[in-house]
C-alpha cells in the first residue's frame, strides 16, 4: 500500500470510532480502541494497551487537550512534564506477569496521528535513518542517538526538523531511506510493481540488489519508475 494510503487508513482509526461515532473521542473506550486498531501488528499485551489508554485519560479525557500536550511537548522536550512520563513508563505485563517494558514507539505513533502528522514518530528504524544521516552531514551538527533514549531522539529530530518544518515529510524520509538501507521494499512498491518484479525474478531483497546498476537489473529500475529510482540514488549516498 503506498504511503499515503497507509498513513490515511491509520488517521481515520484514530479521528474516529466507527463503532459509537466521532461525538464520543477522548474516552477511556475510545483511546483503548484506537490502540487496538492504529496498529494490529504491534505486540503489544492486551494490558499494556489499556495502561497506555488510561494514562492517556490521566492527562485528559479531551481529544484536543492531549494533542496540545503532545504539540507542546514536541516543540520543546521537556524531560519532566506528563509527556516525557509516557515514554519513559512501562506499560503491561508478559505471560509470566513481569513488565513488559516501554512502549514509545507505540506512543508516538499515536501522538502523530491525533496532533495531524504534527509529531515524529519514534522507532529503530527513524532512530537508525537519523543516526546515518547525522553522520553523512557533520555541518547539521546533529548528535548520534541510542536506540533506547526516545527524549534524546526527539531533542535531535527536532533541530533536523528545522530545516524542513514538516515532520510529516521527514518522517516519510526516515522511513523510506530506511526501507532502502534495509533493502525491503515491500511496503513501498504497489501490488503490481511487486508481481512485474516477481515475474522478472528481480525482486529486491538486499541493499545491493536495490542499488546495484549492471545490465542485469536494469529492468529493476524501470519498474521502481523515475521517482523511486532517484530517491534510491539520493539514500545511496548516505549509506
Amino acid at each position: 500500500m503506498p504511503i499515503s494510503n497507509r498513513k490515511e487508513a491509520h488517521r481515520s482509526s484514530v479521528s474516529r470510532n466507527p463503532r459509537r461515532g466521532p461525538d464520543t473521542a477522548g474516552d477511556l473506550e475510545t483511546y483503548r480502541y484506537r490502540q487496538l486498531l492504529r496498529d494490529k501488528h504491534v505486540e503489544t499485551a492486551q494490558d499494556g494497551i489499556e495502561d497506555i489508554a488510561e494514562a492517556l485519560c490521566t492527562i485528559s479525557d479531551d481529544d484536543k487537550t492531549v494533542g496540545s500536550k503532545f504539540r507542546d511537548f514536541i516543540a520543546s522536550p521537556n524531560r519532566d512534564s506528563q509527556i516525557a512520563g509516557l515514554f519513559a513508563r512501562q506499560f503491561g505485563m508478559t505471560k509470566t506477569a513481569k513488565p513488559a517494558g516501554r512502549a514509545p514507539s507505540l506512543v508516538s505513533k499515536y501522538a502523530y496521528f491525533l496532533t495531524e502528522c504534527c509529531f515524529p514518530i519514534y522507532d529503530s528504524l527513524a532512530v537508525k535513518t537519523y543516526n546515518t544521516i547525522s553522520s553523512h552531514v557533520p555541518k547539521l551538527r546533529l548528535n548520534r542517538v541510542p536506540i533506547a533514549e526516545p527524549i534524546r531522539f526527539f531533542e535531535g529530530i527536532c533541530r533536523l526538523n528545522a530545516f524542513f518544518e514538516n515532520f510529516d515529510l521527514l518522517d516519510n524520509l526516515l522511513w523510506l531511506m530506511g526501507k532502502v538501507h534495509e533493502g525491503n521494499l515491500s511496503l513501498v512498491l504497489t501490488r503490481d510493481q511487486f508481481l512485474q518484479l516477481s515475474e522478472a525474478n528481480q525482486l529486491p531483497t538486499t541493499y545491493e540488489t536495490i542499488t546495484s546498476s549492471t545490465a542485469e537489473r536494469s529492468k529493476l529500475h524501470t519498474i521502481f519508475g523515475p521517482d523511486l529510482s532517484a530517491f534510491i540514488a539520493f539514500a545511496t549516498a548516505y549509506k
